[in-house]
């Protein structure tokens, strides 16, 4: 019974990560939530799920944007459609990421030089991601786990960090204009030649 469970769980991650290569979006969102049951099923693959949503970030948001389809690196942040609009399974894996990482036994992801402007990242557990380089302009990232991350150069402009938690984070060279970090948790968090004019940091 058990090699058959096996052999079935087997069988539907590799399914769903064929589904990740169509061309049609609706498939591989699909394919995406198949690969998140499998590793909320399955401890042994979710190490191997949470690696694969990393690299699908990574290579479908890359940063500075390089797809036909993807927002220049200039646009004004308003004229920007929020992530689940204008990349439904990029959110879905970005999603997924957050909530598998709350069990995950391995340290670091890494989602370094990603294009997240305007991501919801509210809740999600991000401890210990590399996210060095990326563009998370406009986030949402209420009451985000991000401790002891790496946003080193990261842009958080205009980013909404209410609650969050950022021990142990580091922050360096990061661009935190007008982000709003009422109530965060910052303890031993390195902020060093960071930008943080016009930052709330009630």
């Amino acid at each position: 019974m058990r090699a058959t469970q096996e052999g079935y769980v087997t069988d539907r991650f590799s399914r769903a990560v064929d589904q990740l290569g169509s061309d049609k979006l609706d498939v591989r969102v699909g394919g995406l939530h198949a690969l998140w049951r499998v590793a909320e099923q399955s401890a042994r693959d979710r190490e191997a799920v949470i690696s694969i949503q990393a690299a699908y970030l990574r290579t479908h948001l890359p940063w500075p944007p390089t797809g036909p389809d993807a927002p220049a690196a200039d646009v004004p942040i308003n004229d920007i459609a929020p992530l689940e609009a204008r990349a439904a399974d990029s959110q879905v894996a970005l999603t997924g990421l957050g909530v598998l990482c709350r069990r995950r036994e391995q340290s670091w992801v890494n989602l370094s030089a990603s294009d997240l402007r305007r991501a919801d990242c509210d809740g999600l557990w991000l401890p210990e991601v590399n996210l060095d380089r990326s563009c998370m302009e406009a986030a949402g990232l209420y009451h985000a786990n991000l401790t002891q991350a790496s946003l080193v150069s990261v842009n958080l402009r205009h980013a909404d960090l209410k609650t969050a938690i950022l021990r142990r984070a580091r922050c360096a060279l990061a661009d935190l204009r007008g982000a709003r970090l009422a109530e965060t948790d910052l303890r031993e968090a390195d902020f060093t030649e960071a930008d943080l004019r016009e930052a709330n940091l009630r």
